[in-house]
């Protein structure tokens, strides 16, 4: 189930900010996300459809699925209380 993996400019721009190695094990766990969109541990947010994120350090990896173009979009990539915002 190859899915592509797309990351939004506040995404990049975040992820550019987060010190090593912790970049790279969240830009990993972003691109894994590509062979599985629902990996265990994930949680769905309330507020917003087809919209997830989950936890890889004191990070959030926020996305959502667009099912039918077969895309993830990854949304924001920040700490906790940031990640949430739009």
């Amino acid at each position: 189930m190859e899915l592509e993996v797309r990351f939004t400019n506040k995404a990049e721009r975040n992820l550019k900010h987060i010190p090593e190695p912790f970049r790279r094990k969240t830009f990993d766990f972003a691109c894994s996300l590509a062979d599985n969109p629902y990996p265990r541990g994930l949680e769905k947010l309330i507020d917003r459809d087809n919209t997830y994120r989950f936890r890889v350090g004191n990070y959030r990896v926020i996305w959502f699925i667009e099912e039918k173009r077969r895309i993830i979009h990854i949304v924001n990539i920040d700490k906790r209380p940031q990640a949430y915002q739009r």
